[in-house]
């Protein structure tokens, strides 16, 4: 999916499953959560699961290219690429708000996302449930300072 920056353009979920394998999201723009896809209220019916998938240059408020909130459950994997993306307010790539669950795993690379106030490439607050394993963070930043990462519950791995 590619966005002209000129109208906001985006997958938003509600109440159902979406899974992304093989996929490109570039230059998508959404004037709330998630430039690229946004995900909300789907714990008992699936969540989102994203593969192999590239999402370069979205821009949103929250969560420049992901945003999940209200229960959503999120699992990003298999090479998956967040590229340039930026967020006006937290997580530059990613950002979930009250999830059920983030998982980020299996050959994921963050790479020069940023947003304006927390998390330049991902952003967690009361989502109890994060994991983060084999994944790369490089050149993310946030309000001119570098790191990649933040979150209000303890992230295992």
């Amino acid at each position: 999916m590619t966005g002209d920056h000129d109208r906001p353009q985006n997958l938003s979920l509600a109440q159902t499953s979406l899974h992304c394998w093989s996929s490109t999201f570039t230059h998508n723009l959404a004037t709330q959560g998630g430039g690229a896809i946004a995900s909300v209220n789907n714990l008992h019916l699936g969540g989102l699961f994203i593969g192999n998938t590239s999402a370069t240059g979205n821009t949103a408020l929250t969560g420049g290219a992901v945003y999940g909130a209200d229960q959503a459950s999120i699992t990003i994997g298999n090479g998956t690429v967040f590229k340039g993306n930026e967020a006006s307010a937290n997580g530059g790539a990613v950002a979930c708000v009250e999830c059920a669950s983030l998982t980020v795993q299996d050959q994921v690379a963050m790479q020069t996302n940023n947003a304006l106030a927390a998390g330049g490439a991902l952003y967690a607050d009361s989502s109890p449930a994060i994991q983060l394993t084999a994944t790369t963070y490089f050149g993310n930043w946030y309000d001119h300072f570098l790191p990649d990462i933040s979150c209000s519950h303890a992230v295992s791995n």
